[in-house]
């Protein structure tokens, strides 16, 4: 006869399934007394066999067989065959659960905002926008189907048929985390004799040929086990009397570590499962009760936080697992105030907090704190192994009393049955005052559909908040190249034409000044009798002299200058494009419209800098003297030697006449017989030198003109060579930064004005958020 095991020994161990499971199985244990004759509570004798007996049906009742869910005839297991769940409550006709129409407008409301909170992120981040739009879609489903009017034709974004189940999120922090050990161990009948049941739940992700290495895992109950992976998600059936035991079926789904891979071997219907479209992380948000199981060895806390894996706001049932069973009271407090100043951060994102900064710390203590919990995995499993080994042994049994009471993996279950309790209570709290009450389902299921909408919000705000950096990096990216292109503007005007002293720059005055010094000596020495000989040269001579002293040496400083503004304008249009670059395809600031603009400035014809840029107005004031007053000096040279010419054979010829008699009559009434020889001579003379003096007289004066002349034109010279540095630095070398800048700073206005609209609109739905919460407490 097999030794059985001593009721004293089980009373007080594991979470109560399993408590009630050893105690259908106690036998009184005494050596003294020899073979058993005593038996348990629960438990019957037949043929030498312990017949295991449901504990609910102890009283008389018959315990219900598997096997009547596949006819009467079949053949029934007792060893294996059995159910430990109390049957689970019907759920509650639509009718009877209250709902509140105003948690419904808020989600239409919220999920309208989509578009808006993370349009500018859609193309970098698509799989966060649509992750929410089903986080929305299934809050509004799950809505609908409490509802006294169900929408008609209404599917579930996340293909849960069974919407009146509890939902059990189980979320690995990494690989290490010890999750999948945790719900083995909490899976895993510790006396059961099915080895396939067993042996499918410990290597359940390893199983690669039944495709359940995807990116989730759907486990519910089942009458015997079974894996499908024909339908939009990974499913395991199987009979756990821990999936039995709660007052509403379960669903508990387990997310896979961020770092396992999938399988190659997995289905292409599993890139579609229940969570496969969602992050893990966000998943959570759809849960009734999230689980989320860190390792602090590989996780440590302070990552934990800061990477952002617990959702915001916490959702009230949230269970939060440490793979460590050594604690402290002042650890525990220590978790909970961080978490605690962490959500309170990112529920209040840098520039979005309306709230005052002193009462930072009350809000932080009142924020919502997970359930926090220290358990060890590994040893719940060998304390399993260890009575399974050899169940007849009080050795075996009291090395697993210890070690699964050591692991702490029971306060799980029992945290779970404290949720339900709670919910249960308020149930029935809320029947007796108000005359009736929501269901249990509703209870639990409102808060999830509170913490998606809430999720929101807070994704709403650290998306705006995320904007709102990048907005103050553009920004000061805009101002340092604005700072660059002024910097260029202010120093550009002394460094190539000079300090300016109104004329254009001291470098163009000199320059001038230099110039003319030389062009005076040419001027010197065009006297009139050399002007005279020289007649039809003097432009070709004046012009030459001009264009050979027209300020050379400013010529070569400004095409030394046009070099160094083509390499400005290439610096900044790289730091252009690279500003530019700098903003991913996602940001709003990414603009295929504003880089083809600026392409097609930098290709245009009048982009380049060349050498004769800036020398443009050199060459045309030049050609302007040598037109216009270089002429007239030429002109008044011929008039000058025509003039000279005429008065002196017009004084000869005088002369002439005057001696041969011919003007003893008229006006100038001169003697008859004419005049001697010494006054004809002494008339003509006087005539000639008269007429010489006139026209060397208006060759000085042209030669003054031609110098006034000269001023004007140096003067405009420094006026157009002003001009065009200044049209060449705007309309070139900083037309791109500029326009850059330009469209950029609208884009900023224009978002700004939107993220302000779109946060109050955020607030003002948050506020009636709270309202309906607080009709509903």
């Amino acid at each position: 006869m097999p030794t059985c095991l001593p009721y004293s020994v089980i009373s007080g161990s594991v979470d109560a399934c399993t408590r009630q499971r050893l105690r259908q199985m106690s036998l009184t244990f005494a050596l003294e007394q020899g073979p058993v004759r005593s038996i348990s509570r629960g438990q019957t004798l037949s043929s030498g066999r312990v017949q295991r007996i449901h504990p609910l049906h102890t009283d008389g009742d018959a315990p219900r067989s598997r096997a009547a869910g596949r006819g009467q005839g079949q053949k029934r297991f007792a060893s294996t065959q059995v159910q430990l769940a109390p049957a689970p409550q019907s759920t509650p006709s639509p009718a009877e659960i209250p709902i509140q129409p105003g948690t419904l407008t808020i989600l239409h409301k919220t999920r309208s905002l989509l578009p808006r909170a993370f349009g500018s992120n859609q193309r970098k981040d698509a799989t966060l926008l649509k992750s929410w739009e089903r986080l929305l879609a299934g809050a509004n489903y799950h809505l609908a189907k409490l509802s006294a009017k169900p929408i008609p034709n209404l599917k579930g974004p996340f293909e849960l048929e069974e919407a009146e189940c509890a939902r059990i999120f189980v979320y690995s922090c990494d690989e290490f985390s010890g999750a999948e050990d945790l719900i083995t161990a909490l899976l895993e009948d510790p006396i059961s004799t099915d080895q396939v049941q067993n042996e499918i739940v410990r290597h359940r992700w390893k199983v690669r040929s039944h495709g359940l290495s995807g990116r989730a895992l759907l486990i519910e109950s089942g009458h015997s086990v079974s894996m499908d992976d024909s339908g939009p998600h990974l499913r395991l059936r199987l009979a756990s009397p821990w999936l039995d035991q709660f007052p509403l079926p379960i669903k508990l789904v387990e997310l896979a570590p961020s770092s396992r891979s999938p399988s190659p071997h997995s289905p292409p219907s599993s890139a579609h499962s229940v969570v496969g479209r969602v992050e893990n992380h966000l998943a959570l948000y759809s849960a009734d009760i999230p689980i989320i199981v860190c390792n602090p060895l590989t996780t440590p806390l302070e990552s934990l936080l800061k990477d952002g894996r617990l959702p915001c706001p916490l959702h009230p049932n949230t269970i939060l697992v440490f793979t460590a069973t050594t604690y402290s009271p002042e650890i525990y407090s220590h978790i909970r105030s961080s978490i605690a100043h962490t959500q309170f951060v990112r529920a209040h994102p840098e520039g979005f907090s309306t709230v005052a900064e002193a009462e930072a710390e009350e809000l932080a203590e009142n924020t919502a704190s997970p359930k926090i919990l220290f358990v060890d995995p590994s040893r719940a499993l060998d304390a399993i192994q260890t009575l399974r080994s050899d169940l007849s042994k009080r050795r075996a049994v009291q090395k697993f009393q210890d070690d699964f009471m050591g692991s702490k993996v029971s306060g799980v279950t029992d945290t779970i049955r404290g949720i339900f309790s709670s919910l249960s209570s308020a149930k029935s709290k809320g029947s007796k005052q108000a005359g009736t009450g929501e269901s249990t389902l509703s209870r639990l299921r409102k808060p999830t559909v509170h913490s998606v909408i809430r999720g929101a919000f807070n994704a709403f705000r650290t998306s705006l908040s995320d904007e709102e950096k990048e907005i103050r990096a553009v920004q000061a990216q805009i101002t340092a190249l604005r700072a660059k292109v002024d910097q260029l503007k202010a120093k550009m005007q002394a460094d190539v034409l000079g300090a300016d002293d109104g004329e254009g720059g001291e470098k163009v005055a000199a320059a001038l000044k230099s110039a003319e010094k030389e062009m005076i000596e040419v001027m010197k020495a065009l006297t009139w009798w050399k002007a005279a000989w020289r007649v039809d040269e003097i432009g070709q001579i004046v012009g030459s002299a001009a264009e050979k002293v027209w300020c050379k040496q400013l010529e070569d400083q400004l095409i030394l200058h046009a070099g160094r503004l083509s390499a400005i304008q290439k610096f900044l249009n790289d730091s252009t494009t690279a500003l530019l670059a700098s903003h991913s395809s996602s940001s709003i600031f990414h603009s295929p419209v504003l880089q083809n603009s600026l392409s097609q400035l930098a290709s245009s014809p009048s982009y380049p800098i060349t050498p004769s840029t800036l020398t443009g107005p050199l060459y045309t004031r030049l050609d302007q003297l040598k037109t216009y007053p270089t002429t007239q000096l030429h002109l008044s040279a011929q008039r000058m030697v025509l003039t000279m010419s005429g008065s002196i054979a017009g004084s000869a010829g005088i002369g002439w006449a005057a001696w041969a008699g011919y003007l003893s009559s008229g006006i100038l009434g001169l003697a008859e017989g004419g005049v001697e020889v010494g006054t004809a001579v002494g008339v003509g003379m006087l005539g000639a030198v008269a007429g010489t003096r006139w026209a060397v007289g208006k060759w000085e004066k042209a030669k003054r003109r031609w110098w006034n002349d000269w001023k004007r034109v140096g003067d405009g010279l420094g006026r157009d060579l002003k001009a065009t540095l200044e049209n060449t630095v705007d309309r070139q070398v900083v037309i791109v930064p500029t326009k850059a800048c330009e469209a950029l700073g609208e884009m900023v206005h224009k978002r700004k004005e939107e993220m302000d609209a779109l946060l109050n609109e955020v607030d003002e739905l948050q506020l009636q958020l709270d309202a309906v919460e607080e009709r509903n407490a």
